[in-house]
């Protein structure tokens, strides 16, 4: 199956149903179906041809979808960029990707002008969302154009997107997302997630981070409708649920904290909101028993995944997020879960040989289907590297227990060595987030004389609350 596809055959059946909201503006399925086809045409009429790359300049809107699909169905590559980066980080990924075309909001027209500048690239760009000055206009390609589908061979091992991976190491690395990819990533979401038919999803995530589809694109399947804002904030997504009675949005655990400590949260109901996608960090279980306290018929889909596994890889079961229970099953709230439907994880030391299930022994999480991109752009060397034997090895270090539920405890590169000793940042960060005056808390390693590294903690208490070096290092004491 490919892309352009899915929206198709919802189109066909559910053409009259609302799509995507961004304030006043709504479209349906059929519109939106028709819009994809134009301006995948009007691309190939400007001389894009499959296999170029289109870059994307532009927070959350409710064409960025559109143009997704659009280059999906014309086997124009899409280059998401991060619109939070600096320009020279900006600029040398241009140079890395080099886009033929890019795609520009207008508010973000001197940015485009300057990392085009910086690049030296040739690259032919289309403004939109009125008052760019640009000589090409997305609305008249649109405007122009045939809704008929393109005439582009494709399969579903084409390449339909690059991932900007998170570039820890330098520059960021651009995984090449071909339609297999996305379209397993995307129906993993609808079973593992649980998605019914017209459900209404907030978007608080920027797409350019998930650009592979499921976060922006699983809806659609089920003919649902994104309600899409330009700019994140919890006053944004309140005013949401209310006009448009959201079930589901997504936060990492400092968005929720960010929902929870919010004085309005309180005044809005919530009774519509179905469930909670988290992520980039297991869930504290303040905040489970926080926002359960406030939305009692809450469900979390707590998730673990990275861009070259199109955001899949572990999920923790639900019956998992208990409010209270053994040991045992308080633990098991720490882990990042088991693997998502059509997923294969292993966890191996370093001969490459799977560690015990014994809840000690750390080894590197590997990931194995469909699910999993072929490669970097152009990057052989980090490809080689990454990419074995058909299994992606993510960097991410981990433990498994006896029922074979895996707990990331660090990045290889992020681990602290003090007086010889592995030190997990996240391990120590878990124990000073359960503080109950703490709000937010980051770990790093930093150069000792005597130890090699020491550990350093940055935190930020919650408001109204004092907080002392000594409150925090008596805390880890007597913490097991």
């Amino acid at each position: 199956m490919l892309i352009g596809e899915l929206l198709s055959n919802v189109a066909r059946y559910y053409g009259d149903r609302i799509a995507m909201v961004e304030g006043d503006q709504r479209i349906t399925y059929r519109e939106f179906d028709i819009r994809a086809n134009k301006l995948a045409n009007g691309l190939l009429h400007l001389g894009l041809t499959k296999g170029d790359r289109c870059a994307i300049l532009s927070p959350n809107t409710i064409r960025y979808p559109e143009i997704t699909f659009a280059l999906a169905r014309s086997g124009i590559v899409g280059v998401p960029l991060n619109i939070r980066l600096s320009i020279p980080e900006l600029v040398r990924y241009l140079k890395y990707t080099r886009p033929v075309t890019m795609i520009v909001i207008a508010g973000l027209s001197d940015m485009a002008k300057s990392i085009i500048a910086g690049s030296g690239l040739a690259i032919q760009t289309i403004g939109y969302d009125g008052g760019h000055p640009f000589d090409v206009d997305y609305e008249e390609i649109i405007a122009r154009s045939p809704a008929t589908p393109p005439d582009v061979a494709l399969s579903p091992d084409d390449p339909y997107m690059f991932g900007p991976t998170s570039g820890t190491t330098g520059l960021s690395k651009a995984a090449i997302i071909c339609h297999r990819n996305a379209i397993a990533g995307i129906m993993t979401y609808v079973a593992d997630q649980q998605w019914k038919p017209s459900m209404v999803n907030y978007h608080t995530i920027n797409f350019f981070f998930n650009p592979g589809g499921p976060a922006h694109l699983t809806q659609f399947v089920r003919a649902g409708t994104s309600v899409i804002q330009r700019e994140f904030s919890i006053d944004g997504l309140l005013a949401a649920i209310e006009k448009e009675r959201v079930n589901r949005f997504t936060m990492v655990p400092t968005m929720l904290n960010m929902l929870l400590n919010h004085g309005g949260v309180t005044k809005v109901d919530l009774s519509c909101v179905d469930g909670i996608v988290t992520g980039g960090a297991p869930l504290p279980h303040t905040m489970l028993k926080q926002t359960r306290e406030l939305i009692p018929h809450m469900r979390f889909f707590s998730q673990y995944g990275m861009c070259e596994s199109c955001s899949t890889g572990l999920l923790l079961p639900e019956e998992c997020l208990v409010m209270d229970g053994t040991s045992e099953q308080m633990e098991k709230m720490k882990s990042a879960g088991l693997p998502h439907t059509g997923m294969s994880i292993r966890v191996v030391n370093d001969e490459g040989q799977d560690i015990a299930w014994d809840g000690n022994e750390v080894g590197e999480i590997i990931l194995h289907g469909d699910h999993v991109v072929s490669g970097y752009w152009e990057m052989p060397e980090e490809t080689a590297h990454s990419f074995r034997n058909g299994w992606f090895y993510s960097g991410d270090l981990a433990k498994q227990d006896r029922d074979g539920f895996v707990y990331v405890v660090d990045r290889k590169k992020d681990m602290i060595i003090s007086g010889g000793l592995n030190v997990f940042s996240v391990e120590v960060e878990a124990v000073i987030q359960a503080h109950p005056s703490v709000y937010q808390v980051a770990v790093i390693g930093v150069p000792d004389e005597k130890w090699g590294e020491a550990v350093k903690a940055f935190v930020v208490p919650k408001p109204g609350m004092s907080l002392t070096e000594e409150d925090v290092v008596g805390w880890c004491r007597v913490r097991p």
